[in-house]
């Protein structure tokens, strides 16, 4: 049943309502008839969390005030798997006298101790210490850590950074740049989120180009993330990448303005519009008369690039319709290049998203035997016109929460109560929504797949590409061989 709410109440039955997914809603009381006790019971003693109030609350003591105990108390809890203990030890060392506890600070060689108390001196410590606070977080091996430790030293950089600038810092930003910039990007959206902001605060030079790159797979409310911390950018920017970057800018923007029309919320464009209309005069207001006047169609929204050049080599062919190709399909019976066709499928940006054979992401439906079942026809037109037909499981839902929060993405899980969201197609992190909570839900009519990706391609590179995937990816198929 589509469960939507579960409750027993106080006269012994248990009530449960139904509902969602636009099926039938319903309520519904379950009564005990049998002969075991009814009785309520009190509340669950759980020992371990008991012990855990106990000790946050004794390390809360130190909180304010000198103690000649404190640091030696405190320390041990620094590697907590409890956050909050770890705070209330870490806040504790903070009250005392760092002369008490600095050199411990850098000695320690407990990764999880290590970033605590990097935090500690960060925020407490004096500025000449900086440079010292940042080489002990460069030597922690970063790339083999967890995705929660590594946010949290990550949050060590950042304070070390804003709070310690020394005389050094120069220096010391160039030495987090190219620490942090093997990292980047990383499969964790928001470890992706911090980096980019490490990354620009550091200037390093390739945060540009990674970003843009991010920037085109995030769904809507990522991408703001992306416009902000990228239009902090003051310089390093090539021509394309501002070409790319007011692009993403204009198509947010009538995306936005097509989804708020699709559920009639018409409150919420004001406040997004002027955002993207500041991130735009951000970057506007660094660039040059020169580059202001050749960029002015693109700043203007007049004139936009293909976006799908981001992720390959290829430079923009033609923007091809189905009648443009739909007459040489009779090229398919013999003479096609299976190697062309492989490159095509991925210069188009196709193993981004599709399962084809033992490669490929899992964002869209697997393609492996999609030949087997569609003629060539079917798959051009899936290719140019994405939206056309889209499989239920992977339609796009914009849901509007009670609160006046908008999410959009695509329903991985629905148990009646509660919704995984996927929010970002390239990515395995879901979001949470209590159904409860959510004012309106529309499916929207546009694929997750963009409409252009073959631009990049010429005719014949299409007409590969139709083959190889009609195949099914067989070398040995005849219409790769010369008639």
């Amino acid at each position: 049943m589509p469960l939507t709410d579960l409750v027993v109440n106080q006269d012994g039955a248990l009530y449960f309502t139904t509902g969602g997914r636009e099926s039938k809603s319903g309520l519904f009381r379950i009564v005990y008839t049998g002969t075991e006790t009814i009785d309520p019971v009190g509340p669950i003693e759980n020992s371990e969390a008991f012990q855990a109030r106990n000790l946050r609350r004794y390390l809360e003591q130190f909180h304010g005030q000198k103690n000649p105990r404190a640091v030696e108390e405190a320390w041990p809890h620094l590697v907590s798997q409890d956050r909050s203990i770890r705070y209330a030890a870490r806040i504790a060392i903070e009250h005392q006298n760092i002369e008490l506890w600095q050199h411990r600070a850098l000695k320690e060689d407990n990764i999880i101790a290590s970033t605590q108390a990097m935090i500690s001196l960060a925020r407490v410590g004096r500025k000449e210490l900086q440079q010292q606070v940042i080489e002990k977080l460069n030597q922690l091996p970063l790339e083999t850590l967890p995705e929660g430790q590594l946010l949290e030293v990550l949050r060590a950089y950042g304070l070390a950074l804003i709070r310690m600038e020394s005389p050094m810092h120069s220096v010391v930003k160039r030495n987090v740049s190219q620490r942090l910039e093997i990292l980047y990007p990383s499969s964790n959206q928001k470890l992706n989120q911090e980096l980019c902001r490490l990354l620009v605060y550091v200037k390093n030079p390739e945060v540009i180009s990674k970003s843009l790159k991010l920037l085109q797979k995030s769904p809507e409310q990522n991408k703001m993330f992306y416009f902000a911390t990228l239009s902090l950018v003051k310089e390093g920017w090539s021509l394309e990448q501002l070409q790319l970057f007011f692009t993403s800018l204009n198509l947010a923007e009538k995306e936005h303005l097509r989804t708020q029309k699709q559920i009639g919320n018409r409150k919420m464009n004001s406040r997004f519009m002027h955002s993207l209309e500041t991130f735009r005069s951000n970057v506007t207001e660094t660039l040059s008369h020169n580059q202001r006047e050749e960029l002015a169609a693109f700043i203007e929204g007049q004139q936009n690039v293909i976006l799908g050049e981001l992720e390959s080599n290829r430079k923009f062919v033609q923007n091809w319709k189905l009648s443009d190709l739909v007459p040489f399909l009779h090229q398919l019976q013999s003479g096609r290049s299976y190697d062309n066709g492989k490159t095509a499928y991925r210069d188009a940006g196709c193993t981004n998203c599709h399962r084809f054979g033992d490669q490929g992401g899992t964002t869209g439906p697997d393609i492996t035997s999609v030949g087997k079942r569609f003629d060539a026809h079917y798959l051009l037109e899936s290719l140019l016109v994405p939206s056309k037909v889209i499989p239920e499981q992977f339609l796009t839902e914009v849901i509007k929460m009670e609160n006046g929060v908008i999410y959009t993405g695509r329903v991985v899980y629905n148990d009646g109560k509660m919704l995984r969201l996927r929010e970002d197609p390239f990515s395995n992190q879901n979001t949470k929504l209590d159904i409860n909570e959510i004012e309106k839900r529309t499916l929207l009519k546009t694929s997750e797949m963009p409409e252009g990706l073959l631009n990049v391609l010429t005719k014949d590179q299409v007409l590969d590409l139709i083959a190889y995937l009609s195949t099914g990816g067989n070398q040995e198929s005849p219409i790769f061989m010369n008639p």
